[in-house]
């Protein structure tokens, strides 16, 4: 601030503003789990001054950890709740943690450009990696194979769309312990 008084002497002064940051949380992706693993929860929180935990501890190896161990036996429900100490608000973000007794495939899918069943995939599970996934035809020809988990068959054969049939799949997933599970079994395309 600069001042000037009527005979112009002239004075200045400076004052500092602090701005402090408004609390913001975010809980992380949702996960899926086996039953009798673990996933490993993302949270993060900003802003000035924060301090946070998560609830559902039972189930939780820190519950003041943003990235804490997460072993429910069932589909659970974990807040990450933080609190600006300096006045700045609070927040909260949720994450679903499912688990699944087994690898669950679907039995049947619609390549149909509905946008509803399009495409024959497995279920992304935190702590396993795809080590194959592939499809057969009805002669034991393999039509589709990968090693991405995020990628699909879409129920053609060389670019051409396949009738409704039933197909042959073959999965192999790895767990970074070394747990290995294999699952085969068929699909049904419908048309």
């Amino acid at each position: 601030v600069l001042l000037t008084n009527m005979w112009g002497c002239k004075d200045s002064a400076l004052v500092t503003i602090n701005v402090f940051k408004k609390v913001i949380t975010n809980a992380g992706p949702d996960k899926v789990i086996l039953t009798g693993d673990t996933a490993v929860l993302n949270g993060s929180v900003s802003g000035t001054a924060v301090n946070y935990s998560w609830s559902a501890s039972n189930t939780l190896s820190n519950i003041n950890s943003l990235q804490p161990n997460a072993f429910p036996v069932i589909e659970t429900k974990y807040t990450l709740n933080a609190m600006s100490t300096v006045g700045c608000g609070n927040a909260s973000d949720e994450v679903i943690v499912k688990v699944y007794k087994e690898v669950l495939m679907p039995n049947a899918f619609t390549p149909n450009n509905d946008g509803l069943n399009d495409v024959f995939r497995v279920l992304p599970l935190d702590n396993y990696e795809l080590v194959s996934f592939s499809v057969y035809s009805r002669w034991g020809e393999k039509i589709f194979s990968t090693t991405n988990i995020h990628n699909g068959w879409n129920g053609t054969i060389k670019g051409q769309p396949q009738p409704t049939g039933t197909f042959v799949y073959y999965l192999e997933m790895k767990s970074r312990t070394g747990k290995k599970i294999i699952k085969k079994g068929t699909v049904l395309l419908i048309r």
